[in-house]
């Protein structure tokens, strides 16, 4: 994670953002449970590109981590909206994943991550 911080800074110093970096500071984040700082990257990445499925898969995974579903199923619909009819499809076992943690009864929280 530290590594990733480092070469983000690099990067910006030569106005080169790194989107990939920022996608694997995210799940390096998110294994540690660090959930805001994983969502906020995750947000980066989409920002950085847009139409890049790692980024909203990033920011969804996140999402469900912290059992934000309105957040994940927001960032869902982000993802319809800016990717391909194929990468939309590819989404499809994640979006079960955020419906069954609704059944189960998970909170539908609004917050950052």
């Amino acid at each position: 994670m530290h590594e990733y911080s480092r070469l983000l800074k690099i990067n910006e110093k030569a106005d080169n953002p790194s989107f990939t970096v920022l996608s694997n500071r995210s799940a390096a984040y998110k294994k540690l449970q660090e959930y805001c700082a994983a969502g906020k990257d995750g947000l980066g990445v989409i920002t950085l590109k847009p139409a890049w499925i790692k980024g909203y898969v990033q920011l969804v995974r996140t999402r469900i981590g912290c059992l934000n579903t309105t957040g994940a199923l927001n960032a869902l619909k982000q993802a319809q909206e800016n990717l391909s009819c194929s990468d939309v499809d590819d989404m499809c076992n994640i979006e079960e994943k955020v419906q069954c943690l609704l059944a189960k009864g998970a909170p539908k929280r609004c917050d950052s991550a």
